[in-house]
């Protein structure tokens, strides 16, 4: 299994789960990085150059696929005092001022005001979809900077597919989903790295869960699932943490991986239903000398040629149903 795995690409780093994969009941995925690409562009801005010119000083520090898009913004600052709040933002002293880039919830964290026209800008000015990231300093919001980035191409066909065996739950630390919440089960937004775990607790209850994210702040609920898979480029946080890793930017690679699991722990059980079968046959038959010893030992070595040739057969193409025990 874990042979066939690494042809397709796969790493399996706990052979457990060929013995224990339970059947999956729910399956969490991550958006950024997994549903999506992670690639963000910056496609609005509202707010004076300080807005921009602050922001990408203080994002410069910050390794968030939101803060490198702000970050190759033009500034004239370098910032210091980093602080990073995960999930939310980061805070650093830039030109002399407490400047601070992240979602609403930094803000209310730092208990800055967000000012009612801005607001409305907000509303009037911004499309739907994107992340808003505010911009303010000394103690309330300037402006705001809305990053996007593209959807893999074949991530519905993948949620749909899921879907046909499983329930699926979106997890994601942006406020606003983006659209992806249309064609899942649940959306959990605004969810920071500790929460995403603690959601992963939470849908346990109901079910054996499994869990696909890609970066560090993922690693914590990809341990606490029954079933954790580190997808796209993980880090090493997360490769750690999950059972199976897919590099690449192939998600329906995760199909083949449920497959894989399936295949060889129904071959595990055909081999022990064997073993049990010529056992529990030739024992009290050669016990009760029925057995001729020549016949009975072309029988053992017939026997395991068969566990053999069993056990490398070629573990055959995806099924949309293989996440089912």
């Amino acid at each position: 299994g874990i042979s066939s795995a690494l042809r397709n690409g796969i790493v399996i780093t706990r052979t457990d789960i060929f013995e224990n994969m339970p059947g999956i009941d729910t399956v969490a995925i991550d958006k950024t990085g997994t549903l999506s690409t992670a690639q963000m562009t910056i496609t609005h801005t509202i707010g004076s150059a300080q807005v921009t010119e602050y922001a990408a000083a203080v994002e410069k520090l910050s390794v968030h696929p939101i803060a490198e898009a702000i970050a190759r913004l033009d500034t004239p600052w370098v910032a210091a005092e980093f602080e990073s709040h995960p999930g939310k933002g980061a805070v650093a002293m830039v030109d002399g001022h407490r400047a601070a880039v992240g979602s609403r919830s930094l803000f209310e964290l730092l208990g800055w005001k967000i000012p009612l026209h801005l607001k409305s800008r907000i509303q009037l000015e911004l499309p739907k979809g994107g992340v808003v990231s505010f911009v303010g300093w000394d103690g309330e919001v300037h402006g705001v900077i809305l990053t996007q980035d593209q959807p893999r191409p074949e991530w519905e066909q993948v949620v749909k597919r899921i879907r046909q065996s499983s329930r699926v739950v979106l997890l994601t630390g942006a406020e606003l989903a983006s659209g992806y919440e249309d064609l899942v089960d649940e959306t959990f937004a605004g969810i920071p790295p500790e929460g995403k775990a603690a959601v992963i607790k939470r849908l346990k209850v109901e079910g054996k869960v499994a869990m696909i994210g890609d970066g560090s702040n993922d690693a914590p609920a990809l341990a606490e699932a029954d079933l954790g898979i580190a997808f796209g480029a993980p880090t090493a946080l997360a490769a750690e943490a999950a059972a199976i890793v897919i590099p690449g930017n192939q998600l329906e690679k995760v199909f083949c991986a449920f497959e894989i699991i399936h295949v060889t722990r129904k071959r595990i059980r055909q081999n022990l239903g064997w073993a049990l079968i010529y056992n529990a046959t030739a024992i009290p038959l050669a016990l009760f000398g029925l057995l001729n010893p020549l016949f009975a030992a072309l029988a053992m070595s017939t026997s395991s040629l068969l566990v053999v040739w069993n056990s490398s057969r070629s573990m055959g193409k995806s099924s949309s149903n293989v996440i089912e025990d």
